[in-house]
């Protein structure tokens, strides 16, 4: 398994749709676009491959440049994480591991693909890395940092505020790239999103023109992932809400609208057909559900007021990673 590298953009890139990706490219691809500027900024999208407004919105701001006198004012390299995925419309192929939990430690096939574009992206000496993404569910567009130096707030703040600061699941490409250069996560809301799409766009158009030294400071809120809340394994799970002898947890149909929102106490987020919580793990990995739910008859709500993002009703994202994360938000010290 390797990385296919290409110089330059191929005309044909603008035609495709993320469907196309591997047809075209064959595999996981890096394409080096020479600017004015030679040092460059590492672009990465489609990680998960069902995540597509990043690529759209690669190609909306790239057709400006292509066969035309208009030179990139510095380089890019642009990086199509996970093209059988995008194929397939799935966030990773069942045989694959998630393509953005394999940048940390780890010998298999793909780990060792993750480590030989950690070290290009070393020997490149970046301005900065962008991971675009999108949300399972409705969640605003925001941006996520694992560093709050200036510079990375100021990249991230480009995009958008609120920003949320993540320390876990430690395995993802923005974390591991942060070691480099400064390297921001967009969360771009659900694929589809044309505003969202637009201010990506909007976003790599100021980007290219600037270094983040040069960008405006940030200076709006930054919230702090606390614990992230899993489902047990082999739990049977829907998003009707009602009590179910054969379904363990049943969750509340409008969960979506619980993101980016203060939860008050008393809450409810799901029927439960047994007397255990959903797992929820602190930053240390330890299982503090206790202090956030408890159940009342046959209901688990919440013990106290929360603050969660990224709660999602797709059945497959809530099994292979996460139901949702718990925030809290910071100051940071002068």
């Amino acid at each position: 398994m390797r990385w296919f590298t290409y110089d330059g953009i191929p005309p044909n890139f603008f035609q495709i749709s993320p469907l196309g990706v591997e047809k075209e490219f064959k595999g996981p691809s890096v394409f080096h676009l020479r600017g004015k500027e030679e040092r460059p900024y590492v672009i990465s999208t489609l990680l998960h491959g069902n995540e597509t407004t990043g690529f759209f919105a690669l190609q909306k701001f790239l057709e400006k440049y292509w066969d035309s006198e208009t030179r990139l004012p510095r380089s890019l390299v642009i990086v199509l994480g996970n093209p059988k995925a995008a194929s397939k419309s799935k966030r990773h192929m069942d045989d694959q591991p998630d393509f953005n939990r394999i940048w940390g430690k780890g010998n298999t096939e793909w780990h060792e693909l993750a480590k030989d574009l950690l070290h290009k992206i070393e020997e490149l000496n970046p301005l900065a890395c962008v991971d675009i993404h999108n949300t399972s569910g409705n969640n605003p567009k925001y941006g996520c940092v694992s560093q709050t130096d200036p510079l990375t707030l100021k990249l991230a703040g480009l995009f958008h505020s609120p920003l949320i600061y993540v320390t876990e699941p430690s395995e993802v490409f923005m974390m591991a790239t942060s070691k480099y250069c400064p390297s921001v996560t967009l969360e771009c809301g659900k694929p589809g999103d044309m505003e969202a799409l637009n201010s990506v766009v909007e976003y790599l158009n100021e980007l290219i023109e600037t270094t983040p030294d040069h960008l405006p400071e940030y200076n709006g809120d930054i919230y702090k992932t606390v614990a992230r809340m899993k489902i047990p394994e082999g739990s049977w799970i829907d998003f009707i809400g009602k009590f179910d002898q054969e379904v363990n947890f049943s969750f509340i149909p409008q969960i979506e609208k619980l993101n980016f929102n203060n939860v008050p106490k008393g809450q409810v987020l799901a029927k439960v057909n047994s007397p255990n919580l959903i797992k929820v793990l602190d930053n240390q990995d330890n299982d503090i559900a206790d202090e956030y739910f408890e159940t009342f008859e046959d209901q688990m709500i919440f013990k106290r007021e929360a603050f969660p993002s990224m709660l999602s009703t797709s059945i497959e994202v809530v099994k292979s990673d996460v139901l949702g994360y718990l925030m809290e938000k910071i100051e940071l010290k002068s």
